[in-house]
């Protein structure tokens, strides 16, 4: 973080090494700048919270996660989450990505995801390439591809035929789309 006085610029460093007595403070500065609503700082906090791999922070950056409503603020903790790297993050991560209020903004989510074992999910990255955005639905294919365990077949052939499903539903579109290509053309006198 920078403060500037004048020309003079001083750096001070928002995150401290791990000492045992710090933790708490350093969670606690990011807690006061959120409550002082300074998200850029908060950002910057949580950005080194995961570069350092800060575990100590996991538990306030999934509340934190959780019940924002800032798609930057949580973009970010997702990140952080993913550098963290602790399983116990997965599940919020999850509930965010079947939240209404992410629909076109989960492509940060999708790309923390896949530091995690997703593959439970499977038909949830389904849903997403059918329904998603081109980001989302991109991004959910490519983690798909990633997976290389073993997945019952009864899982994939359930989403296989929603993606079959789907495939049918954009033909019957196309050829409604082509019969108003066809009236269209068909007013020109």
């Amino acid at each position: 973080m920078k403060h500037q006085k004048g020309a003079l610029i001083i750096n001070i460093p928002l995150v401290t090494q791990q000492t045992g007595k710090g933790d708490i403070m350093d969670v606690d500065i990011l807690r006061q700048e959120l409550k002082n609503n300074n998200i850029d700082n908060a950002i910057r906090i949580i950005e080194e919270f995961g570069e350092n791999k800060f575990y100590e922070s996991l538990p306030y950056l999934i509340k934190c996660f959780e019940d924002t409503n800032n798609h930057k603020l949580r973009n970010t903790i997702a990140i952080a989450l993913a550098d963290i790297g602790d399983q116990s993050a997965l599940k919020p991560i999850i509930n965010a990505l079947n939240d209404p209020k992410t629909i076109g903004k989960r492509g940060t989510l999708l790309y923390a995801l896949g530091f995690f074992d997703y593959s439970p999910y499977i038909e949830l990255l389904t849903n997403l390439i059918i329904s998603g955005n081109f980001e989302e639905s991109r991004q959910s294919l490519s983690l798909l591809e990633a997976i290389d365990i073993n997945i019952e077949h009864e899982v994939i052939d359930e989403c296989t035929k929603k993606i079959n499903k789907d495939i049918k539903r954009q033909e019957e579109k196309i050829e409604f789309l082509l019969e108003a290509i066809d009236i269209l053309e068909s007013l020109k006198k």
